[in-house]
């Protein structure tokens, strides 16, 4: 609230409504944004819970939990946070370690095509599509940083020009012309 009073006053007057506004907008999408991550790792925890249980982990909880943290990092995280589950499952016994190599898969599968663009695409406001690609263009030009803050900065994108519009009314003068 500070930063946002602090902003606020660098604004010239007749401009301070709209800035307020459109603060509350960019809060409500970043707030939208950590609410979609965290369902995503919810489900994510969920079901890996209950693949490492089939699997035959001992610990199943701690794994998927390991698994739903690192799921913040866009396609890389995951993979990462199977590591562990891998590698215990193995140490477990060949077949545990195949059963949890199925489990990460699967729950990967779901993440990738159901969770992350339902869940994150009904969070942001944007089109699954919307997210897959700017996660790979954001991803190409900067790296696993960019695929962490691609879908919000799109987000906040959309939500910048939607606002300038409402302003400026760009879209109906294009419809008219």
């Amino acid at each position: 609230h500070k930063l946002s009073r602090k902003m606020a006053d660098l604004v010239p007057k007749k401009f301070k409504k709209d800035t307020k506004e459109l603060m509350k907008r960019v809060n409500q999408s970043l707030r939208g944004y950590i609410q979609g991550v965290l369902i995503v790792m919810f489900f994510v925890f969920l079901s890996q819970t209950i693949g490492l249980s089939l699997a035959g982990h001992d610990s199943p909880m701690l794994f998927a939990l390991i698994c739903a943290v690192t799921d913040i990092i866009p396609f890389f995280g995951p993979w990462i946070g199977a590591i562990p589950a891998v590698v215990v499952g193995f140490l477990i016994s060949p077949l545990t370690g195949v059963f949890t190599i199925i489990s990460i898969l699967v729950v990967q599968s779901l993440e990738n095509y159901i969770y992350q663009p339902i869940i994150m695409g009904k969070a942001m406001k944007l089109h699954p599509i919307t997210i897959i690609a700017s996660l790979l263009v954001f991803g190409h030009f900067f790296g696993i940083l960019g695929m962490i803050f691609a879908t919000p900065i799109v987000a906040l994108l959309k939500l910048l020009f939607q606002f300038v519009d409402e302003k400026l009314k760009f879209m109906e003068k294009m419809k008219k012309a």
